[in-house]
């Protein structure tokens, strides 16, 4: 984004100011709006910087106006500014205490049943309130929990299967 022509303007008072005639007549026979735009687009980005403009115009040579680009050399040079780092909150010690407590006990806590939905939606489907599930829902508690329902019950859930019968070895009251 170049550079507001208000600030060029502003840059171009400051720079008449000092060297009078000789930075002015510099673009004599130019169009004086054709060169501020060209300066507006050589300092483009010096908006976020309004102290590197201040910087330059307090640093300008005492011999001869600068041209665009010796100006955009001298807003180059200023120095980068400092900014003072607050000061660390205060740690409040029981509740980083607590808080450290209960990340190590999350992370030593064992890992839920991963299959704790399929069991759940066995047992809906059990209880006969099968109609509340999806067909997908029913379908992936019969794969998920197959190795298991079949060592116990001796029931493949993967094959056509009596419910009524899977729920009485697997002691669920209808």
């Amino acid at each position: 984004m170049a550079l507001p022509l208000s600030w060029v303007k502003k840059i171009f008072d400051k720079l008449s100011m000092v060297y009078g005639h000789k930075f002015m007549g510099r673009w004599s026979g130019m169009n004086l709006d054709d060169v501020m735009n060209d300066w507006a687009h050589e300092l483009d980005g010096l908006e976020r910087r309004p102290e590197a403009i201040k910087h330059a115009l307090q640093h300008l040579p005492s011999d001869d106006s600068p041209t665009v680009l010796q100006f955009r050399d001298l807003c180059r040079r200023a120095p980068e500014p400092t900014f003072v780092a607050l000061p660390s909150p205060e740690i409040n010690q029981v509740v980083a205490s607590q808080a450290l407590a209960a990340a190590s006990q999350a992370i030593k806590a064992p890992l839920d049943d991963v299959l704790h939905r399929q069991r759940e939606h066995m047992r809906i489907e059990m209880h006969g309130m099968g109609k509340s599930l999806t067909p997908r829902q029913r379908e992936f508690w019969r794969i998920a929990l197959r190795s298991e329902i079949l060592t116990r019950t001796n029931i493949d859930t993967a094959q056509p299967f009596d419910l009524a019968e899977l729920s009485r070895r697997m002691g669920v009251a209808a």
